[in-house]
């Protein structure tokens, strides 16, 4: 059985921030499944904070799709279904694709210099979970490099569910993962090309296309549809 390692003690300058993060990358990474209770009193003692910050904390998790709380003002980890997936790509396709046409038109050199360290780290990644979450940064840049906040805040709805159910796909196909994670390597530089190029339409395209590709491996088909 794989041990768990406890929280980290938490400074409480910094309230439910770091208890939040903790939480959050637990969840993404399956350490936390879903429909994992989250008792504020239990969390509250693990974390030697109050139960304010801890309440702060797990409203941050309703806050990006993480979690959930009943009518009974219970929270448990949020459980993905089919539907949810299906949902986040077609978002990811609209998002990501109007994205990529504004990056194209005002990203800047730093832009794709962060996009070249991301791609430079990406394979190296020692871990399916870490690989998963340099995969989502990469898309994270681009929406970045677009320099339209109210897109970038509609995209962070949906960012951390979406890495959820990467790693989860990462995980289910872990014999196929590595070569996958070649295929999105390859991808993803031909996205940066079309950017550096300021080829608007080409980099949405290839965008909108990437993303769609991810449909054929759905995680929760099987494993955690309701």
């Amino acid at each position: 059985m794989k041990t768990i390692t406890p929280f980290e003690a938490v400074n409480r300058s910094s309230l439910g921030e770091r208890a939040f993060e903790q939480l959050r990358d637990r969840i993404v990474t399956g350490v936390l499944k879903a429909d994992t209770f989250l008792s504020e009193v239990t969390l509250a003692t693990q974390f030697k904070l109050s139960r304010g910050p801890i309440r702060d904390a797990l409203s941050g998790l309703e806050r990006i799709g993480l979690a959930v709380t009943d009518s009974r003002g219970r929270t448990c980890v949020r459980r993905l279904t089919k539907s949810d997936y299906d949902e986040i790509l077609l978002l990811r396709q609209s998002l990501e694709g109007l994205a990529a046409r504004l990056a194209a038109e005002r990203g800047e050199r730093a832009d794709w210099t962060a996009m070249e360290r991301n791609l430079a780290a990406f394979l190296k990644c020692n871990d399916l979970a870490a690989l998963a979450r340099s995969d989502v940064e990469f898309h994270e840049l681009i929406v970045k490099a677009a320099r339209h906040d109210r897109l970038l805040d509609c995209w962070q709805t949906v960012r951390w569910p979406f890495e959820t159910l990467l790693v989860s796909i990462y995980l289910r196909y872990a014999k196929e993962s590595r070569s996958q994670a070649k295929v999105s390597e390859r991808d993803h530089r031909r996205i940066l090309r079309a950017l550096r190029k300021g080829d608007a339409e080409l980099s949405a395209d290839l965008l909108v296309k990437h993303i769609g590709h991810w449909r054929e491996w759905n995680p929760v088909a099987e494993a955690t549809s309701e």
